[in-house]
């Protein structure tokens, strides 16, 4: 995962895409055996909406949500909040339990997601 002189470098949530793509475990992503779709809505400066579509070991990040059924979907209040939970300066459980996340899907595809794209060290 990225050090801190990279996150601070980080100025998009599309950035914070590309930075998952080096975390990316296509191992793991081969033990989906299905097609998922996880929509990212990103609120404030320099975040957006974002699908990834994750089938037969790799994956894609397109802009938008133009896949109307997600499987499910993670709405952080901040570009920040996004990029902490990503880089691990932000915990899973402090992320969720604090409201800087929202969830709403199968919680167990996006523990998948996690061991697919894990984040740095969790503080």
């Amino acid at each position: 995962m990225p050090n801190s002189n990279e996150v601070n470098k980080v100025v998009t949530a599309q950035e914070v895409f590309d930075l998952m793509a080096t975390a990316f475990n296509k191992d793991e992503a081969l033990k989906l055996n299905k097609k998922v779709v996880v929509q990212y809505n990103v609120l404030g400066d320099g975040g957006g909406k974002w699908q990834m579509v994750l089938e037969n070991g790799a994956y894609k990040i397109n802009p938008g949500d133009s896949i109307p059924d997600a499987t499910c979907t993670l709405t952080y209040d901040s570009l920040e909040s996004f990029m902490g939970l990503r880089t691990g300066e932000l915990g899973a459980i402090k992320a969720f339990t604090s409201g800087k996340v929202k969830f709403a899907g199968d919680r167990k595809i996006i523990q998948d997601v996690g061991k697919i794209f894990p984040a740095g060290k969790k503080k």
